[in-house]
This record gives C-alpha cells, structure tokens and sequence, in this order.
C-alpha cells in the first residue's frame, strides 16, 4: 500500500504541474515583442517549475516533499483572491499528493 502511494503522489504532482502548466498558454496571444513574450511565458512557467523542484525532493525525501506539497496545496487558499472552489481546484492535487507522500515514505526506498 505504502509503494502504491508514493507511485501515485508523483503521478499526481506531475499532473498538477501539467495543469498548472497549461496556464502559461495564454502567452503567445499577448501584445509586445518576442522577448517580452518569451519572457512573460518563464515567468508564467515559474510556479511549475517550483513544483517540479518540489517533486524532486520528495522523490529523494517523501516526508519533506509531502510538507512542501501539502504547503504548496495550501497557498492558493491563503495568496489568491479567487472563489474557493477555484482555489481548491489549483491546490488540490498538490494536497493529496502531499499527503501520499507522507503517508507512504516508508516505501520510498523500495520504489527507487
């Protein structure tokens, strides 16, 4: 049960992160240069690549990844100013993954 939690809380934060991803994608129709642009398309790919930082140490160290996680999951609800059913969808998965990671960091030496 522990191996099948932490396999399921990387799928589930390289989705989220895919889906958070998918934000960055109202780029190209923006006004301005190339470079502007380009630029505008890093910063709004930051957020993923923290949570691709994030599944990096949690795949190392499942408890401290699932604290980040679960910290992760946890600040759209305390940073956004968006209805909470919104917050919810953007946090959510970085939740259960956070707690999958937790609750299976037992296994985690055994999935490497």
């Amino acid at each position: 049960m522990q191996r099948f939690l932490i396999l399921a809380a990387r799928g589930i934060a390289i989705l989220g992160a895919g889906f958070i991803s998918l934000f960055a994608l109202d780029v190209p129709g923006m006004d301005g240069s190339l470079a502007y642009r380009l630029a505008g398309f890093l910063v709004h790919l930051t957020p993923s690549f923290v949570l691709l930082g994030i599944l990096a140490v949690a795949w190392r160290w499942p408890g401290v990844g699932g604290a980040l996680f679960l910290l992760a999951g946890v600040s759209p609800l305390l940073l956004l100013d968006n209805p909470p059913a919104t917050n919810l969808l953007l946090g959510g998965p970085f939740l259960i993954a956070g707690a999958a990671f937790i609750l299976g960091r037992g296994a985690a030496a055994e999935v490497r």
